[in-house]
């Protein structure tokens, strides 16, 4: 876990929010209504190669890869906080699934590549993935914020984050949001019959089901945004010789 940041918050009471491969928007969200609820201003910038109609915020249509090569470092640190969802396909235990539902698998693998960037860029950084992609940090889970969905993610950070604490029995069964809609999996799950319920499992009502299975519910950014805003909080006051 790298310690050394060339950041420091530029207003007391803004937050530049930065999110790379951001889908429809749900870790985007996460984080705004957590500091919306803080007192915050918070600007956020998406950015995915695919246009995302259903994207809430400022949207930027661009290869993340290339956007590492071609945009200087200063541009880069003039975020408060970065976000990075990669392509998750790749590692996934559902790719297998997928293809036999007959959809494309993306089998990018690109968080080496972001880990090494975003190092060396020096602000504060998340990386979110699924659990099998080999990121080291905190695992959250739905059933830990009320939700119907398991959806089990790490999130590897420069500062710190605490896991989540699973409630799996008081859950129960947990509705998949995954492959195709209505579809029942060989293992005993089953996926949302609609994308109303898909929706309310995750905490997401603004976009579709294509969008939607890709996403992570915003309960879990809003999560990571309660240490995101303890750790700034305290690099402040250290800045200021008080601790």
């Amino acid at each position: 876990m790298s310690k050394k940041y060339v950041w420091s918050p530029k207003h007391p009471q803004i937050i530049r929010i930065l999110d790379l491969y951001c889908c429809a928007g749900g870790a985007s969200m996460g984080y705004h209504r957590a500091a919306i609820k803080a007192g915050y201003e918070v600007h956020i910038i998406g950015i995915d190669k695919i246009f995302k109609k259903d994207y809430p915020f400022i949207f930027m249509k661009a290869d993340v890869l290339e956007l590492f090569e071609s945009m200087p470092l200063k541009w880069w640190r003039q975020f408060d906080l970065i976000h990075a969802s990669p392509p998750c396909q790749g590692y996934s235990g559902c790719g297998h699934l997928t293809k036999a539902q007959g959809n494309k698998v993306s089998e990018e693998l690109h968080i080496p590549q972001v880990r090494k960037f975003l190092k060396k860029v020096g602000v504060p950084y998340v990386i979110e993935n699924v659990e099998q992609s080999g990121l080291i940090g905190a695992t959250l889970c739905g059933s830990s914020f009320n939700l119907k969905v398991k959806r089990h993610r790490i999130f590897e950070s420069n500062f710190e984050i605490e896991s989540s604490v699973c409630e799996h029995k008081k859950q129960g069964r947990p509705v998949g949001v995954y492959g195709s809609l209505n579809d029942e999996i060989p293992s005993g799950g089953k996926t949302a019959e609609t994308l109303e319920e898909g929706q309310e499992a995750m905490g997401i009502d603004w976009c579709g089901w294509a969008n939607l299975k890709e996403a992570i519910p915003p309960a879990y950014t809003a999560y990571v945004f309660r240490y995101y805003r303890a750790f700034r909080l305290e690099l402040n006051m250290k800045r200021m010789g008080m601790r």
